[in-house]
């Protein structure tokens, strides 16, 4: 921290004020008025208040008395020693770095949340370099927040889709569990950046010698160097990822594919292959074991299928594990390795215009990079941190960005120093395996389409009552005790179906689209909660309509093969 000069002054009204570094950080004459002003000025209900620069406190002191339970501030204070014991306060003392501010508002702020920033008088002058990186660290936030939201709300049906239509591959396929620590041997994770075409020649030199996992369309760029990976991870429910793998004749390569990954994906492969649910499907882990009557493994993973292949191969494998290709930014202007299908360059126009930003290489210096990249980078830095031995990680990608946590060595030196046995890949037997029928699971999809009847009737109840509703202002309490009844039954059914999947984006726009106002009067209320109730029962209506046509046509097809 730089030197800093401090002083306390009595103001005129006879409480204390603060100079630093010869700036008042609160008001010379009436500092309690002037942050009865600040905060008057900038309160809105239900956002996520941030607040830089605590001061001696008077906004903050003045943001409790307005604040209601559902608010939350944010105090960020780069100098002074501070507490602050309030459990809708968070307090961010002392710290400067800028991964470590962004990593405390990723824990801190849902994509639920809308967002207000106040700085207290004069810290962007006293402290503007900070102020500044601070800046950076809230709009990286902000924006791959809206990536996320955006990826809930445009794949939710998608990844519904798939789910269904995975289940009749999956009680024939492996659950990854099968596979947990299999491996003492040294695992390459392949990525597709640029940086992989160097390392090929390496990767092929010590095949024989290594197990390889493949992130998602980088199988290409591995097979058209004569590669062929032991295991390839997929994950994009998007039907455009079938693209990358439709023309693939692979023999060897086994495909780890999360429940949503796009279901025609796995037709391409006639090896045994392992299902797996990410993070954002853990809703379904009691659906899927209940089906497949296996135990099913949870992947954190992260925004790509790099960062499941790289939780993969720490799962499969006690030895060593490197990473190539896993640029995250543009080396030398291309977006991948030579031979990926997504590959292409982007030229100095594209730059110009596009919202691109630098962060430290690999190597050093500055490297190009967007923000798509930068969320994969910290995902990354989080799977890393969370590992409890990092000694046996390796980034050998030598190049593209520089990620933090895990050591850095050339891909010759990790090939050389770890991949000197003959390794051959494990495969399971299939034998003293309890899996369900085709017959069996077309039983468990047809008395679930029964569930999602009767979830589907007691919403349609539920929805005629707040249309029928003569009041302006509230519910009767026969109707409120009818309407809870309902609710309750679609809880209780809903937890034994797939339908879970689609509770998060419908729950996303509830709650971030109907918050109380300020002074809201009773008709105002009503009206509000009418909406959200409305519009709550007919999108749920559409999620069942949906899941019920999935599960239909999975059981047509199941009968027909």
């Amino acid at each position: 921290m730089k030197t800093m000069s401090k002083e306390i002054i009595t103001t005129k009204v006879g409480i204390n004020t603060l100079k630093l570094n010869g700036y008042l950080m609160h008001s010379k004459y009436d500092p309690i008025k002037e942050s009865e002003r600040i905060v008057n000025d900038n309160y809105k209900p239900n956002f996520v208040h941030i607040l830089y620069g605590y001061g001696l406190g008077y906004i903050v002191e003045q943001f409790k008395k307005t604040m209601t339970a559902e608010d939350k501030l944010i105090v960020i204070e780069p100098f002074l020693d501070i507490e602050v014991d309030n459990k809708n306060i968070l307090l961010i003392n002392k710290v400067n770095s800028a991964s470590e501010i962004k990593g405390m508002l990723f824990k801190n702020i849902s994509v639920t949340d809308k967002v207000t920033l106040i700085c207290s008088p004069n810290y962007d002058k006293v402290f503007a370099e900070e102020y500044k990186e601070f800046l950076n660290s809230l709009k990286d936030y902000l924006y791959i927040a809206k990536i996320n939201e955006n990826t809930i709300k445009i794949s939710s049906d998608n990844w519904q889709k798939n789910y269904i239509s995975n289940l009749s591959f999956a009680i024939n396929d492996y659950s990854v569990k099968d596979l947990e620590k299999i491996y003492e041997c040294p695992v390459v994770v392949a990525s597709g950046g640029p940086s992989l075409t160097k390392q090929l020649p390496i990767l092929k030199k010590y095949r024989d010698n290594v197990i390889i996992v493949a992130s998602g369309s980088t199988i290409n760029s591995l097979v058209s160097a004569g590669i062929e990976p032991d295991y390839v991870v997929s994950v994009d429910g998007a039907k455009i990822n079938y693209e990358h793998y439709k023309n693939l004749r692979t023999t060897k390569t086994s495909l780890i594919y999360l429940m949503s990954n796009y279901s025609e994906i796995r037709t391409v492969f006639n090896t045994e292959c392992y299902y797996t649910l990410g993070h954002s499907e853990k809703k379904l882990h009691e659906h899927l074991s209940s089906i497949v009557n296996e135990e099913i493994v949870l992947f954190r993973g992260g925004p790509s299928c790099a960062h499941y292949a790289f939780d993969f191969a720490q799962y499969i494998t006690s030895g060593p594990i490197t990473l190539i290709g896993q640029d995250l930014a543009f080396t030398d202007n291309k977006t991948h390795a030579d031979d990926n299908v997504l590959g292409k360059k982007i030229d100095n126009e594209n730059i110009a215009t596009t919202n691109y930003l630098e962060v430290e290489g690999y190597n050093g210096g500055k490297v190009l990079t967007n923000y798509s990249f930068l969320s994969m980078k910290e995902n990354f830095e989080s799977l890393i941190h969370q590992n409890s031995n990092k000694v046996r990680l390796f980034n050998s990608t030598e190049g593209g960005a520089k990620i933090y946590g895990i050591n850095q060595i050339s891909f010759i030196n990790f090939c050389e120093r770890y991949c000197k046995e003959h390794i051959e890949k494990i495969l399971l037997e299939k034998t003293n395996r309890k899996k369900i029928s085709k017959d069996e699971l077309i039983q468990k999809l047809e008395l679930e389409i029964e569930l999602y009847s009767n979830m589907k009737l007691s919403l349609t109840d539920n929805k005629k009552i707040v249309l029928n509703n003569k009041s302006k202002i509230s519910f009767s309490n026969s109707q409120l005790k009818k309407m809870d009844k309902n609710d309750k039954k679609f809880e209780e059914t809903v937890h034994k179906t797939a339908l879970r999947m689609s509770l998060d984006p419908i729950n996303l726009e509830v709650l971030k689209n109907f918050k109380s106002k300020l002074n809201e009067t009773p008709e105002q209320q009503y009206n509000r909660v009418k909406e959200q109730n409305l519009f709550f029962y007919t999108r749920m209506i559409q999620a069942i309509d949906n899941i019920s046509l999935h599960t239909k046509e999975l059981i047509e097809n199941l009968r027909e093969y």
